[in-house]
């Protein structure tokens, strides 16, 4: 038995203390690494199993092999795919192991009721699975794995991170964001272009209208002699100033809609360009994994 805090009360609670994984365990254990291509570990202690659809996992089980005692480990994965669930389920199966997301505080899972009680125990609440799929919905349903862990231990609660080294950083999201902006920017500023040079046409024939039709600054009223301010001319003169400051804003606003025209284009471009290099880095890291497949 040991002491731990009860999360509750925060007491000191004596509880079983998990045992190591036994030879036929770690024996059932090397016998899922080896079925999955991953039977030899690299420098660092790591295995890297081989899915049929790329999926990436890195598996964190120093000591299991070397038959030293193995308690713990850390299983880190970027989705949950069938194939990431039907592994998880295999390894929980043949170590009797509990599946824990190191993100989430949620239940446990366990894929025997002895385990399951085990486990409850020690305060922990757990959760019993019997198959891959339901493996699969439970992880799911935590939503945490785009980019996310998974733990898979047999009693340790807070085991150590590793480092991924599976499929490179994705940037579609980035692509597709490029391309929509690059795409509203480009449509925006042209429409806007088209609209205001209709106002200039507009303008430009009111404008022709008023010029042939112009009025003298000066008449005569009655047997005056002396010529007096036409009114009509100060209306036409001002209708003149308005109309050719208005078609002088529009034509200032059309240069500053060609450069965010530009932009936008540029925008595009480079949203293209992302795209092919995301194109390439996904076709050379589906030959890698089958390269590593055969």
């Amino acid at each position: 038995m040991e002491q731990i805090e009860c999360p509750m009360s925060g007491e000191l609670v004596e509880v079983p203390v998990l045992g190591s994984v036994n030879p036929a365990e770690r024996a059932a254990l090397t016998g899922v690494l080896e079925q999955y291509q991953a039977s030899l570990a690299d420098e660092a202690g790591n295995y890297f199993p081989q899915f049929s659809d790329c999926s990436t996992a890195e598996v964190d089980f120093k000591g299991l092999v070397e038959d030293l005692p193995f308690t713990q480990g850390t299983i880190k994965i970027e989705s949950i795919s069938t194939e990431i669930a039907e592994f998880l389920y295999a390894m929980a199966v043949a170590g009797n192991l509990s599946i824990r997301p190191l993100s989430d505080d949620g239940e446990n899972l366990v894929t025997s009721s002895e385990n399951a009680h085990e486990i409850s125990n020690r305060l922990v609440m757990t959760t019993l699975i019997s198959s891959a799929e339901e493996m699969r919905t439970e992880l799911q349903a935590a939503q945490k794995f785009e980019n996310g862990e998974s733990d898979t231990s047999g009693g340790a609660e807070n085991p150590s991170p590793s480092v991924s080294k599976g499929r490179p950083v994705n940037r579609w999201k980035l692509v597709i964001t490029l391309f929509i902006l690059g795409v509203l920017v480009t449509f925006f500023s042209g429409f806007a272009i088209y609209t205001s040079y209709a106002q200039i046409s507009e303008i430009g024939r009111t404008l022709h209208r008023l010029r042939q039709n112009p009025q003298p600054r000066y008449i005569r009223v009655g047997g005056s002699p002396y010529p007096h301010d036409n009114p009509r001319f100060k209306e036409w003169n001002k209708q003149l100033y308005e109309l050719n400051k208005a078609r002088e804003h529009y034509r200032t606003f059309i240069n500053f809609l060609r450069y965010s025209r530009v932009a936008g284009v540029a925008i595009v471009g480079i949203a293209v360009l992302f795209l092919v290099l995301e194109i390439m880095r996904d076709r050379a890291y589906r030959k890698k994994c089958l390269a590593g497949g055969t």
